[in-house]
């Protein structure tokens, strides 16, 4: 029973094999039982949950898939669900204005979005449900589509000279 408390995608890391893990257990709290009530929000503010924005105590599960869904919003779409020009605004947008997803977002996409951007905890999807979910699962679904990029890319070291080489001619 790990919450963690700052889901975003500055967090996760990618496997040579495609594999998503999470890094910066910083602000996470274990818990003995299934009671997750929490009263503050250590995390970044874009990806907080409405229930955290307002103070209220809290569920760290419910507000960690929150902001798996503003992750997974940000990843797919390239931009943030709710973004103020100050953190009030911000706030005030991710309690108050209606999700918002583009025309032409695939439709299992769409249902697994506003599932997990659900502003009410006790109706957002679980961890357990996104996992089932069939944009994640099925064959066809754009998962592995989004795999077969993270796969393609593949990450090299650069020799020493070249590095060198670079450095020295930015400097000149």
């Amino acid at each position: 029973n790990i919450v963690h408390g700052d889901i975003k995608p500055d967090n996760l890391l990618v496997t040579s094999s495609g594999t998503v893990k999470i890094g910066d257990f910083s602000v996470s709290q274990v818990f003995e039982d299934d009671n997750d009530e929490l009263r503050r929000s250590p995390g970044t503010p874009v990806f907080t949950a409405p229930e955290c924005c307002l103070g209220l105590t809290y569920h760290g599960k419910a507000a960690d898939t929150w902001a798996l869904g503003v992750t997974l919003y940000c990843m797919v779409l390239g931009q943030y669900p709710f973004l103020g020009e100050t953190l009030q605004d911000t706030y005030d947008k991710i309690v108050n204005n209606p999700l918002s997803i583009p025309e032409g977002t695939d439709l299992q996409l769409k249902e697994l979005l506003e599932g997990i951007l659900c502003k009410d905890p006790e109706h957002r999807l679980t961890l357990e449900a996104v996992s089932g979910h069939p944009w994640v699962v099925d064959e066809e679904g754009p998962i592995p589509q989004y795999l077969c990029f993270c796969k393609s890319k593949s990450f090299h070291e650069e020799p020493k000279e070249s590095i060198s080489n670079a450095y020295m001619t930015s400097i000149d």
